[in-house]
């Protein structure tokens, strides 16, 4: 994208400016694991749904330890207690709730280098614990402030060179540079892959016994900035 613009006061030169859009593209190899665990346990007692979430914690927390990561690596990323009711229609047909019990929503995650033989010895681990979580499992970048500088890097290099083909076509010379707008907007730094199994944690899992030959596509990210240059 190249825009000209002219703008000054009237008596005065008009000021004349090209702003250019430039695009910074990266394809990178994911190299770390985030393994994403969620427990929801529902109790009309609310003593004893505190003990059977904290039963399942442990659980989780025992599972994992035993395949080598450390306690401190399980995080919390949201912690809800809450009350749970549902609908249903009595003999006369009116819509009423009821109350369904206390419900203690718990999700978690683990990040660790990509290394997918820990991952299927976790997910065993996982499958032979009294725990049944429900998994999500992406792969992602650690470092993403390196990439996101490298996207910014290119934008602008691009945004420079093609000012540099239209100025030269334009018969024109670049001057100073205005102003540079960028967006600041989130970056998705996520593979496509698609890694399921089944929700839950399926008892007796193929898994067990058997290698996992996965490796995830590369993460596609890009950037722009727009550009301002003063022209003569």
């Amino acid at each position: 994208m190249a825009q000209l613009h002219e703008s000054g006061k009237k008596g005065k030169a008009m000021k004349r400016t090209i702003v250019v859009k430039g695009i910074g593209k990266a394809s990178v190899a994911p190299d770390l694991l985030v393994l994403a665990l969620g427990m929801d346990v529902v109790d009309l007692d609310y003593g004893e749904m505190m003990r059977l979430a904290t039963e399942e914690f442990e659980a989780i927390r025992e599972a994992l330890v035993g395949v080598g990561f450390q306690a401190k690596d399980l995080k919390t990323s949201r912690y809800s207690i809450t009350t749970k009711y549902e609908g249903y229609h009595d003999d006369n047909n009116n819509w009423l709730q009821r109350f369904v019990g206390y419900e203690c929503s718990h999700k978690l995650s683990v990040e660790f280098d990509l290394d997918i033989e820990l991952l299927g010895k976790a997910l065993v681990a996982l499958a032979d614990s009294p725990a049944n979580p429900t998994l999500n499992i992406q792969f992602t970048i650690r470092d993403k402030d390196a990439v996101g500088d490298l996207l910014l890097d290119k934008a602008i290099k691009d945004a420079t060179s093609k000012a540099g083909v239209l100025a030269k076509a334009s018969q024109v010379t670049l001057g100073e540079i205005i102003s540079i707008d960028y967006n600041w907007a989130e970056h998705h730094f996520y593979s496509e892959t698609d890694m399921a199994v089944g929700g839950a944690v399926p008892r007796g899992m193929a898994l067990r016994g058997a290698s996992m030959d996965i490796e995830p596509e590369d993460i596609d990210v890009r950037d722009t900035v727009a550009v301002t240059w003063a022209i003569q």
